[in-house]
């Protein structure tokens, strides 16, 4: 009887960390993901920012080695980082709605902002 081992093929040459704060990504959602919540709750607080939010993850950006647990894709910026840039975004825009923002994509944003 022959045993084989199966093993499952991992993208080991990535880092995992976020191009923009150099973390190891711990929350893996892909800011394409998160831009499809925030889209809702812009449609609802803010449309026209909307334009801005689109995030094509084939801009041919290496990925790190974390993929975000949603779609699978390969990450290169944390949750954090992108929740951020669209949190100046917002508070750029009308400053009254950073905290709304907040209440539902904060990503450790309240506690740096501080």
């Amino acid at each position: 009887m022959k045993i084989t081992n199966h093993t499952h093929k991992t993208n080991l040459t990535g880092n995992h960390q976020c191009r923009g704060c150099k973390q190891v990504i711990t929350n893996p959602m892909c800011p394409g993901c998160i831009a499809k919540g925030v889209e809702q709750w812009a449609l609802i607080w803010m449309p026209e920012i909307i334009p801005y939010l689109r995030f094509d993850n084939s801009l041919g950006i290496e990925g790190t080695g974390t993929r975000c647990a949603l779609c699978l894709r390969d990450m290169s910026q944390c949750a954090h980082c992108y929740s951020r840039e669209i949190y100046d975004l917002v508070v750029a825009s009308i400053p009254e709605l950073g905290d709304r923002f907040l209440q539902h994509f904060d990503f450790e944003l309240k506690e740096n902002l501080n």
